[in-house]
């Protein structure tokens, strides 16, 4: 197995280039005068574009590794995992509110990822034990937050759901990028965050650079072939969520 950073640098350069063309398309999107269905339309163009992009660097840098398709069953050892705009419904409604990941999986599991926010200029990157890190400089730590009452949580379940967690003292965030809450959360700005209902190519990255920022990470597979996630930034906190959540 080569070393992760090499990979790391090859998830990099391919989103980099593919973020010019984001931040220009978001721009337009912007200015765009049109219908919802010629925004929708304008908007899966920049993001089929992205993944074109993206795609090229990775498979011209290392050939031999498998591009997960949505919809493919993944068989080889490693693939490459593309998100290429996750927040695609902020992105087309000129909400700057998005991003761009990347991961490399082994057997399932990343094991180098990327998360980059393309307006803000924050570059996460993570790979399997050597931390977590944003801009290449900054280590990321979890808040290490225990305690339910206050904790600032990030959802995309139902208004009950989240009526029952507000009624503990959760401070909820609902802002429609699944990756970058758990950026926060690895960063430490959220302590928490429960989704519903997910893809791989969502969660991938961000599962490894919470759990090397400190995080827990609890993963269940629904029977829709998607994913629930509950992760934390202590294991005092996580068994307090899944205590809750089981009681909603």
């Amino acid at each position: 197995m080569n070393d992760k950073s090499s990979y790391l640098h090859i998830m990099s350069k391919a989103a980099e280039k593919a973020s010019h063309g984001v931040i220009r398309d978001f721009g337009e999107l912007e200015k765009l005068q049109s219908s919802q269905r010629g925004i929708k339309k304008f908007a899966d163009k920049s993001r089929n574009r992205t993944v074109e992009i993206i795609s090229e660097i990775l498979s011209r840098s290392r050939p031999d590794v498998h591009i997960m398709q949505e919809g493919d069953q993944i068989s080889e050892e490693e693939v490459w995992i593309i998100d290429p705009i996750n927040g695609m419904i902020n992105f087309s409604r000129g909400i700057p509110h998005f991003s761009i990941s990347i991961s490399l999986l082994e057997n399932m599991n990343a094991s180098a990822g990327i998360i980059l926010d393309p307006l803000r200029g924050e570059y996460y990157r993570c790979e399997i034990g050597r931390g977590a890190f944003v801009n290449n400089k900054s280590r990321l730590r979890v808040s290490g937050t225990k305690i339910i009452d206050n904790a600032l949580i990030a959802t995309n379940l139902s208004p009950e759901h989240d009526a029952s967690l507000v009624e503990n003292g959760v401070i909820l965030r609902k802002i429609a990028s699944i990756s970058l809450d758990m950026a926060y959360v690895a960063a430490g700005k959220y302590d928490a965050c429960i989704i519903n209902e997910t893809n791989l190519y969502e969660i991938a990255a961000g599962i490894l650079l919470i759990r090397e920022a400190g995080g827990f990470v609890r993963c269940e597979k629904t029977e829709s072939r998607k994913y629930n996630i509950f992760t934390a930034s202590s294991n005092e906190l996580m068994e307090k969520l899944l205590s809750l959540y089981n009681t909603m």
